[in-house]
């Protein structure tokens, strides 16, 4: 059997006298409302845009039903549990623990106190439901157990597909774990039809999430017809345990979805890994999927479209001892399965991929009857990482029709060709560039990878078309002057915006982290200042106020600025926004900016150091580095370490082995822990290493 270590597994350790001075917590949640713990309805009619309203602390041993929040998407509605965690300590019989109804513009958040998931519902039909038109929320940091159903339902049934959309909704960092019957998370409708009566909806992103235990799948999606649903970083562990036929997957895409589903663990569902009804234009790519008792990937798609397709690209998938096929595919019109880059262990030596409609197109694929030729670098501990030698190195393919930028680490790929499974062999230097766009021109050949053409009548993927965007300039070699490090082509075309458009905006698919963005500029119209001024935005923030091309580097002559932007909603927002006369792009590069590098005693940002370790970023952000240098003459460790996170009270929050190798570590990922700000504590042991080291999180 091949398992995965879970953090939340691990149990919880408490560490007598780790820390003997922790600081109290307090916060002041400004609350304009509070309810408390013995009411069982709210009626926030009254409550207005931007207002926080409070769960008091403690215990509730009766359910909460919410109705009529009326907040703006600049000013949401916040319902926050504050002082402490609230419980929902109920009775199995009650129907749900918390409702929302009728309600649009808000959030539900745990992060009013110093636990991980502030707000608990414990036992109930349901632990929440959101439905009865509700649209424009966001959940997080909730912890739902013990449910006789599913953990969150959201959606309102029969509410007429066209009349009704439900649109912009987020669950993020919840723990959802033995649902008796039910799902962790049965967002949108299972029956969603074309003609049907099931609502759409448009814009959903469920990430960092963890389901345990739970009697059908994990999660379930449906209803996300725009396509505009991304699915990523959640772990789905021991799903399906109801055994009802048809719902004992660990995810299921179901009918009505479009969108991508990348860099998710699976472990031990009961039948396939992921089942597939969707309508078409699936991405399922970088994920990790662990001892299905079927299939690894069942794709039957009862409500798919002609011309629309499905992608299965770059997965590990260790089959355990099943014998059924890896991936089966099923269509019910003229479509097609891109099955690529997927590094695959599976002691039956039949046939892998099964076709049973529609084309396949397979390639790049590496399938070996033991994990030993895939060189794991700690298969035992679940980390299928790649070591030197292993066959999936170099082994895949560029997939059809996108690119992936990213494996399931959150590092750059490819580094020389694309590798096979969901990590990439970072062993040897290679790429760091994840994007490069060249605005309003045709591709330009270049290493690592291309400048992706963004013509007129053949943009790039990434271009968003709501606003009036157009291209100009020509493909010829440019004749300015150019000191940058981009093409000089680069700056004979731009894209931009006019006869009443105002913006040019773009979207990039990112895993959440830092990213360093590269700008390129060139005024090849204006010869004055003044003329062409306008916003650069990131993530909805203006990072280049009034920007003016000739003001900063005159006529005709190429210009590079460069911004740092934090990503948490894995999409990197670029706006130009017009001030005076059309705002314009001719190039676009996007780099990770957290890029491992070697140990040197002096850094170039805020590190934490201790006896020859080093951890950085400080504060903490989502991927957490860790070097160390044996002497001081430069001898690099390599060694194997226990590494522990804990927080000021001393409890284990993370714990993994892993390797020092020429005294580099590979990045900890922490965003499934869901950090709060605070003091945390890092603890490295291995042979040659016993440390201990303070880190802040902000």
């Amino acid at each position: 059997m091949f398992r995965k270590f879970t953090w939340r597994n691990a149990g919880i350790t408490l560490l007598a006298c780790f820390v003997c001075t922790a600081e109290a917590y307090a916060q002041n949640c400004n609350c304009a409302v509070t309810i408390p713990l013995t009411q069982q309805s709210f009626n926030a009619s009254t409550v207005q845009p931007g207002d926080t309203v409070c769960l008091a602390a403690g215990v509730r041993t009766r359910n909460l039903l919410i109705t009529n929040v009326n907040g703006t998407a600049a000013n949401p509605i916040v319902f926050i549990n504050c002082g402490g965690k609230v419980t929902f300590s109920l009775a199995s019989g009650l129907s749900y623990g918390i409702k929302f109804q009728g309600s649009k513009h808000f959030r539900i958040t745990g992060t009013g106190s110093s636990d991980l998931y502030g707000i608990v519902v414990d036992s109930a039909a349901q632990g929440m439901q959101l439905e009865a038109l509700s649209t424009n929320f966001e959940v997080d940091h909730l912890e739902i157990k013990n449910s006789g159903f599913a953990g969150i339902m959201a959606k309102t049934d029969n509410s007429g597909r066209g009349t009704f959309v439900m649109r912009n909704v987020k669950f993020h960092h919840n723990y959802m774990h033995d649902q008796r019957t039910g799902e962790g998370f049965y967002i949108g409708h299972f029956n969603w039809a074309v003609d049907g009566d099931q609502h759409d909806i448009d814009t959903l992103e469920l990430y960092d999430n963890i389901t345990e235990r739970t009697g059908r799948e994990g999660i379930q999606i449906g209803c996300t017809y725009s396509g505009k649903a991304k699915i990523y970083n959640n772990r789905v562990i021991d799903p399906g345990l109801l055994n009802l036929a048809n719902q004992r997957s660990g995810v299921q895409l179901g009918n009505g979805f479009s969108g991508s589903f990348y860099n998710n663990y699976i472990e031990d569902p009961v039948a396939n890994g992921i089942t597939v009804l969707g309508v078409g234009n699936v991405y399922v790519y970088n994920n990790v999927i662990v001892n299905p008792g079927e299939m690894a990937i069942y794709s039957g798609h009862p409500t798919s479209e002609a011309g629309k397709h499905f992608y299965y690209v770059n997965n590990t998938i260790l089959m355990g001892s099943s014998t059924q096929p890896v991936i089966r595919f099923d269509p019910t019109v003229a479509c097609t399965g891109y099955i690529q880059n997927n590094a695959i262990v599976r002691t039956a030596t039949d046939t892998a991929f099964d076709r049973m409609s529609g084309t396949m197109v397979v390639s790049g694929n590496v399938i070996r009857t033991t994990a030993a030729p895939f060189n794991f670098e700690n298969a035992a501990a679940g980390n299928y990482d790649l070591l030197t030698g292993s066959v999936a190195i170099n082994a895949g393919v560029n997939p059809t029709g996108f690119s992936i930028p990213f494996d399931f680490e959150n590092r750059p790929r490819p580094v020389a060709a694309y590798d096979a499974g969901a990590y990439e062999f970072q062993g040897t230097p290679g790429p760091t560039v994840l994007y490069r766009v060249n605005a309003g021109g045709l591709e330009v050949a270049a290493t690592p990878i291309p400048w992706e053409k963004d013509k007129q009548t053949d943009p790039c993927a990434w271009l968003d078309p709501a606003s009036p965007n157009y291209t100009t300039g020509s493909d010829q070699p440019w004749g300015g002057t150019n000191t940058t490090d981009a093409p000089s082509q680069i700056f004979s075309t731009n894209r931009y915006a006019a006869f009443g458009g105002t913006q040019v905006n773009y979207n990039f698919p990112v895993s959440n982290g830092t990213y360093e963005v590269r700008l390129y500029f060139a005024e090849n119209s204006n010869q004055a200042a003044g003329l062409r001024v306008f916003d650069v935005q990131a993530e909805g923030t203006v990072r280049l106020d009034n920007f003016d091309i000739y003001a900063a580097a005159g006529y005709r002559n190429a210009h590079k600025e460069t911004i740092n932007v934090t990503v948490t909603d894995g999409t990197l927002d670029l706006d130009f926004v017009a001030v005076t006369g059309n705002p314009q792009i001719n190039g676009i590069a996007i780099v990770p900016a957290t890029a491992a590098r070697q140990y040197v005693t002096q850094t170039t940002q805020p590190v934490v150091e201790k006896n020859r370790l080093l951890a950085y970023p400080v504060p903490l952000q989502n991927q957490l580095y860790i070097q160390k240098q044996e002497n001081t003459t430069g001898t690099f460790s390599t060694e194997d370490v226990e590494v522990q996170l804990l927080n000021e009270s001393g409890t284990l929050l993370y714990k993994a082995r892993h390797q020092f190798t020429g005294g580099n570590m590979k990045p900890l990922n922490l965003s499934p822990l869901g950090l709060k700000p605070g003091l945390y504590f890092l603890r490295i042991t291995g042979s040659k290493t016993n440390e201990v080291m303070k880190l802040l999180k902000r």
